[in-house]
């Protein structure tokens, strides 16, 4: 059997299995930008933004990756109550995947890392710079019980836990 077919097989047995997630919820945002000029406050790139994709990342892509290979995916896992949380729950949603356990708490943000992309008509595109942003802080106890009880519901028939 070749590889291709290995890897043909093991997607197949993963069709309609279902599957829990549990981990950290992540928003990979990508910011085009289109370089204009230098600044004049500081030798830096002045961009003008071109466009803005949010992406699955952590936990979020083994989530979106699982259901898009025919896995009934759960998600479990804290995010935000913002625009980043809303994108990743859609991407996750659209692939398929259950996010009623994606657990909102309005006290952090959905951990987002964001990457700024320079790139001009005669210029190859790069990533100029990364801002991450999330919560060092322990989770409350309301939010950690409502996560505990997130997983103790999607753990009766789950196939397999990542």
């Amino acid at each position: 059997m070749t590889d291709t077919q290995q890897l043909a097989a093991l997607v197949s047995r993963l069709q309609g299995r279902r599957i829990l997630v549990v981990g950290d919820i992540v928003a990979d945002v990508y910011i085009d930008g289109r370089i204009s000029r230098i600044s004049r406050e500081a030798p830096v790139l002045v961009l003008e933004q071109a466009g803005k994709t949010i992406i699955a990342g952590g936990a979020a892509n083994v989530v979106h990756n699982g259901a898009t290979l025919g896995g009934c995916v759960t998600a479990v896992g804290v995010v935000g109550s913002d625009a980043d949380a809303d994108g990743v729950r859609a991407i996750l949603t659209d692939a398929g995947a259950d996010t009623t356990g994606l657990i909102a708490d309005a006290t952090r943000p959905t951990i987002s890392k964001t990457r700024i992309i320079a790139g001009g008509r005669a210029t190859v595109s790069q990533q100029i710079v990364r801002l991450d942003n999330e919560s060092h802080e322990p989770l409350g106890r309301e939010t950690e019980a409502r996560l505990l009880h997130a997983i103790d519901a999607a753990l009766p028939g789950v196939d397999g836990i990542v």
